[in-house]
């Protein structure tokens, strides 16, 4: 996407808030800007190509992004023809800038784990085994493409079967999920706390799946961010750690799939390494 005069985020922008500026991020994706406007409040621009991700992520924060116990962004405005989105700006420095070593990461971590628990304790529904039969046919299917683009052996295919098939007899909590829950969306301020942004895979799940990036991606290498989250959120059972372990084969073969369409080279390599490790 490009910025122009007649650019639906722009026009948004404008109607709500006036003249703004524009700042170039290589960090944000193309489809979203950020913007100031004169008395120096911050937005950002969000326009999706799918309707289905707008309505998606127009629903998390109408109905679900207020329960996180900490900052989010507000909905300021939205547009449904262009399926744009304008959201405040939150406070702080966004998590992946700060060093691992940084004195306040042990209580991100634990501020995040709260934020989370009170989502997922506002939000949650009884356990049911039909979530757990959804989760299964979408695995397989993930593991199934991941087989003909040639991504998997025999073995590792199986594997991801059998993975599937546990899913499928399991009985699992559901509860409003934020689906992307890890560092890259989190914002810390040592003066207001932790935010957390990007909502837009935002949906009822499996209340673990928030905890499965986390668990596979971050902490292996970080035993004790992974204490400090659960002094938070609360440390998951013998049985949860069980279907975290499966949520492992779910990760891997999405990243695989994933990182071979988009060639996300360093995607692709994590659910290559994750897969071996898990198996």
């Amino acid at each position: 996407m490009t910025t122009s005069l007649t650019d639906p985020r722009l026009e948004l922008a404008r109607i709500v808030a006036g003249e703004v500026t524009v700042h170039p991020d290589p960090r944000l994706p193309e489809r979203i800007l950020h913007l100031t406007d004169a008395q120096g409040r911050g937005f950002y621009a969000k326009q999706h190509q799918q309707p289905g991700r707008f309505a998606q992520e127009l629903r998390a924060y109408t109905s679900w992004s207020h329960h996180v116990g900490a900052k989010v962004p507000a909905l300021v405005a939205h547009h449904e023809a262009s399926r744009t989105l304008l959201l405040s700006e939150v406070p702080g420095t966004p998590v992946t800038a700060l060093p691992l070593d940084h004195p306040d990461q042990p209580r991100i971590y634990e501020a995040a784990g709260t934020a989370l628990r009170a989502l997922h304790a506002a939000t949650l529904t009884p356990l049911t085994s039909e979530l757990g039969r959804q989760l299964a046919l979408r695995l397989t299917g993930w593991a199934d493409r991941a087989h003909h683009a040639g991504l998997t052996s025999a073995a590792s295919r199986a594997f991801l079967h059998a993975a599937a098939a546990d899913l499928a007899e399991a009985e699992l909590e559901a509860a409003a999920c934020h689906l992307d829950y890890q560092p890259r969306n989190w914002c810390w301020s040592a003066t207001t706390g932790l935010a957390v942004v990007d909502f837009e895979h935002m949906r009822p799940d499996a209340r673990l799946r928030d905890l499965a990036r986390l668990h596979h991606r971050h902490w292996p290498t970080s035993p004790h961010l992974r204490d400090a989250f659960h002094r938070g959120y609360g440390t998951p059972t013998a049985a949860e750690s069980a279907v975290l372990h499966t949520f492992g084969a779910y990760e891997a073969a999405t990243a695989l799939v994933r990182g071979h369409e988009s060639g996300d080279q360093t995607l692709h390599h994590y659910g290559t390494a994750l897969l071996d490790r898990l198996m």
